[in-house]
């Protein structure tokens, strides 16, 4: 869930339900109810669920689980578009002009494509450009970067974005219904091999 929100860490032990359904998702038990980071953020298209982030920093490399819950039902987010509608379903998501792009940079954070994350871009510094080639190519990236834009009709919102994955650049159309439902109407590369940290996911 790379993206755009305040998480705040919370004591662990209030969460232990949570906690205890997201190991069952597993084989073995990948969170401590008594010591796990524990960290929520409120997400303003839903009313009563919010992002929860679990990190067991004891395992080599360290362990990071994110899942959408209300405290009681348990969602892991495990990068499919179907499992983001059906927390939309379960959560009655409320889409307004003051949040939808915070949806749709939920969304793309949330999905995957040959392994690798897609995420929302509104300028350079969204990109996560390795540190030693910025100064170089930064201010040739910026002239086709554009924040993105939303306009409402009667049944969602068409919404024109810069979305990276990868290492590349794309301008995407897209169409989000009442529900959430994200359709992409078209596509263009707009720059390719970005020297970027790629964000892959195994």
């Amino acid at each position: 869930m790379n993206m755009s929100v305040n998480w705040q860490e919370v004591d662990s032990k209030d969460y232990a339900d949570a906690i205890e359904q997201a190991n069952a998702m597993h084989e073995r038990e990948m969170f401590d109810k008594n010591k796990t980071l524990t960290q929520k953020a409120k997400l303003s298209f839903y009313d009563s669920f919010y992002a929860l982030k679990l990190s067991n920093n004891k395992t080599i490399p360290a362990t990071s689980m994110y899942f959408v819950t209300d405290g009681t039902d348990v969602e892991k987010i495990d990068f499919k578009p179907e499992t983001i509608y059906k927390i939309n379903e379960k959560a009655d998501i409320k889409l307004n002009q003051e949040n939808i792009q915070e949806y749709i940079g939920f969304f793309f954070a949330n999905i995957r494509n040959n392994g690798y994350r897609f995420s929302l871009v509104n300028n350079v510094d969204d990109l996560g450009l390795k540190v030693n080639e910025v100064s170089e190519i930064t201010d040739d990236i910026d002239n086709y970067i554009f924040p993105t834009k939303i306009t409402a009709d009667e049944k969602g919102f068409y919404a024109s974005s810069c979305v990276l994955l990868g290492n590349n650049l794309f301008a995407i159309s897209s169409h989000v219904d009442a529900k959430g439902k994200l359709d992409i109407l078209s596509e263009e590369v707009l720059l390719k091999n970005l020297p970027v940290h790629l964000k892959r996911i195994r």
